[in-house]
């Protein structure tokens, strides 16, 4: 879940969501409801999160089962 690897990134990152919101442009709380999945997350904004947390957006094809 993209949430989870966001919060956990930002965790590595040293960041608080308040921190992480503000280089964002984003509300706290905004932060909060992705990290929760109770917010789905664009892929644009994917990629602004990948670069504010110095890390790389990767998607992945998986076959179905």
């Amino acid at each position: 879940m993209i949430g989870e690897e966001i919060k956990n990134a930002r965790i590595k990152a040293g960041l608080t969501q308040a921190q992480l919101a503000a280089k964002m442009g984003i509300e706290r709380q905004h932060v909060w409801a992705i990290e929760q999945g109770r917010k789905g997350v664009s892929d644009e904004r994917k990629q602004l999160f990948a670069e504010v947390l110095g890390c790389f957006l990767i998607i992945r094809l998986e076959k179905k089962s």
